[in-house]
């Protein structure tokens, strides 16, 4: 784990799958030197928010609920990009 950082790192990503954490939020992945949060959501659908800073990162991370955290203060304050929609398994 990165200094002061609560979360194992793989490479220069930390990584979470969320299912059965939360019902909107299938995995999450941050990159806390470019500051850049990757979330698919259950619809599939990814997105990339830029300028998450790592302590938000953390609040989000420890917060009661991924889904109502990612409304209220990652989606207002955040510009992001739609990287795509990931193919279902049994598609």
């Amino acid at each position: 784990m990165a200094e002061g950082f609560p979360f194992p790192e793989h490479g220069r990503r930390y990584y979470a799958r969320t299912e059965g954490l939360s019902q909107g939020v299938r995995s999450l992945a941050y990159e806390r030197d470019r500051q850049t949060l990757d979330i698919e959501f259950a619809s599939r659908e990814s997105y990339r928010y830029h300028g998450v800073e790592p302590e938000e990162f953390v609040a989000l991370m420890t917060s009661g609920s991924l889904g109502i955290y990612v409304n209220q203060h990652i989606k207002p304050r955040h510009r992001c990009d739609k990287l795509g929609r990931a193919p279902r398994a049994d598609a």
